[in-house]
């Protein structure tokens, strides 16, 4: 669940920010007061320099060795974070689960797929294409 949340998360930025004061980055860059900010969680979750140079692969495995604190944000972080993040990730199981206990998933072709999104100015992932498989319900 968590690397598919790392390539695909549900929010893809964060909601824009009116700095209130002069801020000053690590970096020295500077960020004015009255400027409209908002994080890219899309671009923080596949940037090579904080996940490798395989960033854009689907690995489940990274999470197993390592932990990503403040890269990993599919919910946000601190006192914005979402509150039903820890049910989020229990449904999500739950419905994996259930959903190969009633169904075979076929692949409609042997290419491997790749997901691309449309344009847009929303806030969520909006696929460009329908999903390459099939939902086969398993004989009881």
């Amino acid at each position: 669940m968590q690397e598919n949340l790392r390539l695909f998360p549900p929010v893809v930025s964060s909601p824009a920010r009116i700095m209130d004061k002069d801020t000053t980055l690590s970096d020295g860059f500077t960020i004015p007061k009255g400027c409209l900010v908002n994080l890219a969680y899309g671009l923080v979750t596949r940037d090579p320099s904080i996940w490798g140079p395989d960033a854009l692969e689907f690995k489940p495995e990274r999470f197993k060795s390592h932990t990503y604190n403040r890269s990993w944000v599919p919910f946000a972080l601190g006192p914005r974070k979402c509150i039903g993040a820890n049910f989020s990730l229990l449904e999500q199981k739950l419905f994996v689960i259930r959903l190969l206990q009633q169904f075979r998933v076929d692949y409609l072709d042997n290419k491997p797929y790749t997901m691309n999104y449309k344009d847009s100015m929303n806030t969520l992932l909006n696929p460009d294409t329908a999903f390459g498989v099939q939902l086969v319900p398993r004989k009881k």
